[in-house]
């Protein structure tokens, strides 16, 4: 029988059959031993004395991990001369990607050896600068500091610092061996799970505070109360012009005519629409004067009512009861001449728009929104809110939660009347997904809430 002819510790074997009849994750391994000659035992001769394939779990039984067929073994000998004695031992050979849990292949697995270096290696999931995992990978895979345990597909136990998870379904797919970042796999919320959790800080109640705060809603504008200056007499230092009121036109409210987007400019746009009978023109007035009659109007507007002696009444049938908010402003014509190049026209519009006000101690002049009844400017709704205040006690506290789709507590002893009993035999190894949805929903009833039936009481 000849022996190891080079200086390894740990030699590579492929993993030809995991069937172990003890059920004590023994594997039989074909050792990849260069000038060892290796005889497939009969059929009859396999697991047993005979059987120089046979190996060991160096973990112990009590973790177990049973490798697949066709994947990477280190053997270790318990001695260099002998190697076909049961005196032998195999651990879990690596694996290149943390989603190749399911299966690496023998091949595959030599990628992180140094006799691998002709395999391409896998891609990092880690930015090798920032130290950052993908986003897509994000809390499927054990960190470095946390122990865990790790199942062969979708489910594992995780070990941390101050928590314990065990879940199932971490991330949403069916297919092995494909990347977690690829289409076909997606994060699982809904995956379900128990976690047991201890922290040293608890968070208590102390009690409710009313916060105020001040709210600002931009309305939308109504109306516009536009004043024109048409003419001017020199001679005479008089003026020509008229007031009336124009509805915003509704199907442009948007666009412009919210309070605090509305300007003079917006009128060249031409998107309001004159109110029938509410043009009051006046000729002949001085500087005072028309100041004096546009405010009138506006005054009258605000009120709900325009009463101004010579002229008719506006509206004529009752009081107005939805203006606010209204703007007033110089027409666009009257507003270029104040601000042309005519230093006669502009003195005499300036003139008239410093004096046009809502009230004799307003500051907005000429062109004010007017928010509410004898309210000038854009106004803000006081708002109270009732906040929960809580703070952190050096208490230590404890958290248990279960979390899933379809949550079950199932007693073997409990029967609902009318249901049949609820049977768990053969289920030793788990429950299956038909026994849950065929039989086992039967057989219970949906749970209420304590607070939610309190309240139904």
């Amino acid at each position: 029988m000849s022996a190891i002819y080079d200086k390894r510790i740990i030699v590579p074997g492929l993993v030809l059959d995991v069937n172990d009849p003890l059920m004590l994750g023994r594997i039989r391994v074909l050792p990849k031993i260069e000038n060892e000659i290796q005889n497939q035992p009969e059929k009859k001769q396999e697991w047993t004395k005979l059987d120089p394939f046979v190996c060991l779990p160096l973990l112990p039984y009590y973790i177990s991990q049973v490798p697949k067929v066709g994947e990477y073994v280190g053997v270790i000998y318990s001695t260099r001369d002998e190697t076909k004695d049961w005196n032998k031992f195999y651990i879990q050979g690596p694996i290149t990607r943390p989603w190749n849990n399911y299966y690496e292949s023998f091949n595959s697995s030599q990628a992180m050896l140094a006799n691998g270096d002709y395999i391409k290696q896998a891609d990092n999931i880690r930015d090798p600068e920032t130290g950052e995992i993908q986003k897509e990978i994000t809390g499927i895979y054990p960190l470095p500091g946390d122990n865990a345990i790790l199942g062969r597909g979708n489910t594992d136990l995780l070990l941390k610092t101050q928590d314990i998870i065990l879940r199932s379904g971490k991330y949403t797919n069916s297919v092995n061996n494909e990347r977690p970042d690829s289409p076909q796999i997606k994060l699982n919320d809904n995956r379900s799970f128990v976690q047991l959790s201890f922290y040293d800080l608890e968070k208590v109640s102390t009690g409710t505070e009313t916060i105020t705060s001040e709210e600002y809603n931009d309305l939308q504008l109504k109306n516009f109360i536009k004043w024109s200056i048409d003419t001017i007499d020199i001679n005479s230092q008089t003026v020509n012009g008229s007031v009336e009121v124009n509805t915003i036109i509704p199907i442009l409210q948007g666009n412009g005519t919210t309070v605090s987007t509305f300007e003079i400019s917006f009128l060249s746009y031409a998107q309001c629409l004159p109110v029938p009978n509410s043009k009051m023109e006046f000729s002949g007035l001085t500087i005072s004067q028309a100041s004096q009659f546009i405010n009138q109007y506006i005054k009258g507007y605000n009120k709900g009512k325009i009463n101004i002696n010579g002229y008719n009444e506006y509206p004529n049938n009752g009081f107005l009861n939805d203006q606010f908010p209204f703007v007033f402003a110089p027409s666009l014509l009257t507003y270029d001449k104040m601000i042309g190049n005519d230093p006669i026209e502009s003195n005499f519009i300036s003139a008239i728009y410093n004096n046009v006000k809502l009230f004799e101690v307003s500051n907005e002049v000429g062109f004010a929104v007017i928010w509410s009844k004898n309210t000038v400017g854009p106004q803000t709704t006081t708002i109270e809110d009732e906040i929960e205040k809580s703070e952190y006690k050096e208490s230590p506290v404890t958290y248990a939660s279960v979390g899933g789709d379809f949550l079950y507590l199932l007693s073997h002893r409990s029967v609902i009347p009318g249901t049949n009993p609820i049977n768990l035999s053969n289920t030793l190894y788990g429950i299956p997904q038909e026994k849950f949805t065929d039989e086992i929903l039967k057989s219970t009833n949906s749970m209420v809430r304590g607070v939610e039936l309190l309240k139904l009481l």
